[in-house]
């Protein structure tokens, strides 16, 4: 649907929506592109006739990412505190699994959600398990219970035998409906957990067209 904004036909002045109101019982003039309104709360007069005029849609760049590929920005708004507010069902059966969550998601890479790991060598990418248990500071037997949950509920994705350049032989990846780190993520990450991305909850530009 297309999207309009409210103009003055004297000044040019745009309004806003939340400040003005159609008026209901009234056909539209003759040149279809004018539309009667009036400011909430305010009586209705002659002078209140403004032009509608079509808002420019942003043009949309096509960008990829140099090992991953083609990106897919996300353009739903979610609330972020510590984690993400989200529509999906999400929880653990231990409390502790909770802090260990909270700390892999300090360790999201950005653009593309890939857990990596902060060492005396400087950043690089989480490549095993132990690189895992040491971000989340758990024993073995804490940790592969919680692995195990992860992996049940495509909370986190191990992939390996991949083709992906200048990447580990094996790497962590959290579900992006899940956790991001910033407004994009390579489709063919998003396709790790969907066979077809529309089937997520996410809202996206497919930023290849």
């Amino acid at each position: 649907m297309n999207e309009f904004n409210i103009i003055n036909k004297e000044t040019g002045e745009i309004w806003k929506y939340d400040n003005w109101e159609a008026i209901p019982n009234t056909s539209f003039p003759a040149d279809g592109l004018s539309v009667y309104v009036r400011k909430k709360g305010l009586k209705f007069d002659s002078s209140s006739i403004f032009v509608l005029k079509e808002k420019k849609k942003k043009e949309v760049t096509p960008l990829c990412h140099p090992n991953y590929g083609t990106y897919l920005l996300i353009i739903e708004r979610r609330i972020y505190t510590k984690m993400y507010q989200i529509s999906i069902q999400f929880e653990f059966s231990n409390e502790y699994f909770y802090a260990y969550w909270f700390r892999i998601l300090q360790h999201l890479q950005q653009d593309t959600g890939i857990i990596f790991l902060r060492d005396k060598k400087g950043n690089r990418i989480a490549s095993n398990k132990s690189d895992l248990i040491n971000i989340c500071k758990a024993t073995k037997v804490m940790f592969y219970k919680f692995w195990k949950e992860c992996t049940e509920k495509h909370y986190i994705k191990e992939v390996k035998n991949h083709e992906f350049k200048d990447t580990p032989a094996t790497f962590f990846i959290v579900n992006p409906e899940i956790a991001t780190n910033g407004n994009k993520i390579p489709k063919s990450f998003m396709e790790l957990f969907y066979s077809d991305v529309t089937d997520s909850c996410l809202e996206f530009i497919d930023l290849s067209k």
